[in-house]
Order: structure tokens, then sequence, then C-alpha cells
């Protein structure tokens, strides 16, 4: 289904809203590029981007696509049964869960107790949690700045002529980088061609 124009309809999540505005300036619908940390571990980035900010009954959530996820920040998981609403995972500080959502809650008119859940008795469910969709609690994280990025390291492929394996003689030049060149037709790797690389400046010895 369509998501909602907003999910802010009630007095809690009206005040979760200004919380959350407030201490991490985020809002309600998201963006590619809002970098988010482990308080715990600032240096450690959970995710890049986010759907939308989640105002349910139990409390503010960030919604994030999968891809934004930085998977590796999760080493802890627990994988429930088939009928559960979501498998957990957690960071290597154990301060941050995400909650990788199975099942929808529409058939939850109240949510678990918790530090922010308001009962309302919705005939909905008591938040619009999607399949298939992550959820991390608003209060739980930390925003970063794009300099808690790695630093990219810049390439450049200095001998670029690499020997076709389908046509002797033949030569082609290689634009993109050794890892993302096909191997031949018949099985064998193509000859991987040097590279420069030009590090950052914080990265030199």
């Amino acid at each position: 289904p369509a998501l909602p124009a907003t999910t802010v309809d009630s007095w809690n999540r009206v005040r979760d809203r200004e919380r959350i505005h407030t201490h991490l300036g985020l809002g309600e619908w998201g963006n590619s590029s809002t970098v988010f940390v482990d308080p715990a571990a600032p240096l450690v980035v959970l995710a890049v981007g986010y759907r939308r900010v989640l105002y349910g009954d139990h409390g503010p959530y960030v919604e994030l696509h999968r891809h934004q996820v930085r998977w590796e920040a999760f080493p802890g998981k627990i994988i429930k049964c088939e009928t559960a609403f979501y498998d957990e995972f957690y960071t290597a500080t154990r301060s941050v869960k995400l909650y990788d959502q199975r099942r929808a809650v529409s058939q939850q008119p109240n949510p678990p107790a918790g530090r922010w859940s308001v009962p309302h008795n919705r005939t909905e469910g008591y938040a619009d949690y999607r399949p298939r969709m992550v959820y991390v609690a608003a209060d739980t994280v930390q925003i970063g700045t794009p300099n808690h990025m790695p630093p990219q390291v810049t390439a450049a492929v200095v001998n670029t002529e690499v020997q076709d394996q389908n046509a002797s003689g033949h030569k082609r030049t290689m634009a993109e980088a050794p890892e993302e060149m096909s191997s031949s037709s018949a099985g064998v790797p193509p000859e991987r061609p040097r590279i420069a690389f030009k590090l950052p400046s914080t990265l030199r010895r």
C-alpha cells in the first residue's frame, strides 16, 4: 500500500516528532545522505540515508531500505521463528538494535510496553511497519557527518591495454577497475592492469 502523507496523528506522536527533530534534526521524510552512527562507537556507520521516520504508538523508528544499511556494523543477530514479526541484529557494542521486519502489525491494536508506548486501540494496528523494511529506534542512534565516511581512494589505471583472450593479437582498452572486469569466454581471467593509487593526505605516511 501507498505510504500515508504522515504518521503523526496523535498527541504522543507529536511529542515524539518534536523530540526527534530537536535531538537529531530529522524530518519525517528521508533522503539518501544522512549518516547514522552508533553513539557508543561514533566512528561506526550504521546506515546512510533513510526512507522516513515512522511515528507509531511504540515510539519513533527510522525506516530504512535494505541497501541503506551497513550490515557489517551489525555482527550480532537473532533469527526468530517463522511467525515472528522481525529478526534482530545488534551492533558490536550492543547499544543499537536493528529490526528486520517480516510481518506487519496491522492485527495488533496496541503496542508492547515501552518508554514511549501509548495504547490507542487502533483498528489498523499500532504502527505502519512494512515487511522487508528495516527499522531502528530513532532514540538509539546518533547523526554523523560526511567525515564519518571512509575516505575514497582514487585509482588511476596506468597500463590499460589488456590482451583479449578471444582474438589473438587484438587489444582492447579497459576503463573499469580490476574487480569490475569480466572474465573471457574461455574462462581465463584477463591480465590485471597495474594500478597507481593516490591516497588522501590523511592516509599518507
